[in-house]
């Protein structure tokens, strides 16, 4: 599949999550795995009551360069400060060379 280069101009990174325990305290933890260039695309948008809180749920498409570094859907990808819960990952084109990520963003 032919993508045009300059469609990959936004600065991302992968983000590996863990949590870290530390007496009876749960905290989460980042560790930036890569930080290609990516073509972006918000899909879809909704707003949702959660908890008694509206909630703004914003769905998006990243592609970026395919390389030895396998993104799974336990990792995020960080973008414009905010963090990005990674729900599907997928071979773009079946060629290898680019790999399609869906994101999910939830904001209160």
């Amino acid at each position: 599949m032919n993508m045009n280069p300059g469609d990959f101009d936004k600065k991302i990174e992968i983000l590996l999550k863990s949590t870290i325990r530390k007496n009876a305290i749960s905290k989460e933890e980042y560790k930036c795995i890569r930080k290609p260039y990516a073509a972006f695309k918000r899909t879809t948008g909704k707003e949702k009551l959660q908890a008694g809180t509206e909630m703004a749920v914003v769905e998006a498409r990243f592609i970026v360069r395919a390389s030895s570094v396998k993104v799974t859907n336990k990792m995020v990808i960080r973008y414009k400060e905010s963090l990005w819960d990674i729900q599907y990952v997928n071979d773009y084109g079946d060629d290898g060379q680019y790999v399609e990520i869906w994101a999910r963003l939830e904001e209160a």
